[in-house]
């Protein structure tokens, strides 16, 4: 993966996939939001999840995805680690299960036959240039709240909130 945007990468994967994650706007903490803009705001262990079902044609398709990072501000480092889960059900899907697998199986994912779903995991270790830190610094879908413990990228109407470790 590319190191300049990890978050909004990750995102754009599960969009390649057709999963529409809908932002949630009720934000029950009340957090105020602004702009990253410095990388020694993101220094440290981040954290977060989310979770999204569709069902098209009797199918449903349960998407989780777990994500750690953790900057290095002085080193100019990131490093992470995510884990995407596909999880298919519903009445055809005995049927749909050869054609969905060997269409997805072969993108990286690894298959579980017995629960029907599709795996991916990846990890990240990169240096960051100046440019990288720029392109972050500069994008408004990365934000981070009041007090500095919750980091949001959104992306496509999708959102994903970091919580610091």
């Amino acid at each position: 993966m590319a190191k300049k945007n990890l978050w909004l990468e990750i995102l754009a994967m599960v969009l390649v996939f057709g999963m529409m994650v809908v932002s949630c706007d009720n934000d029950p903490e009340g957090d105020t939001w602004s702009n990253v803009t410095s990388l020694s705001q993101l220094n440290g262990t981040w954290k977060g999840s989310y979770s999204y079902s569709e069902t098209e044609d009797g199918i449903t398709v349960r998407t989780t995805m777990e994500i750690t990072q953790t900057f290095n501000a002085s080193a100019k480092t990131v490093s992470g680690s995510y884990k995407m889960t596909m999880a298919f059900s519903g009445a055809g899907i005995a049927e749909m299960w050869p054609f969905i697998k060997e269409t997805m199986g072969g993108e990286g994912f690894t298959v579980n036959d017995s629960n029907h779903s599709l795996s991916m995991t990846g990890t990240i270790n990169e240096s960051l240039d100046d440019n990288d830190i720029a392109g972050m610094l500069n994008n408004p879908n990365l934000q981070i709240n009041q007090n500095g413990t919750k980091i949001k990228s959104s992306d496509e109407g999708m959102e994903i909130i970091m919580t610091k470790q």
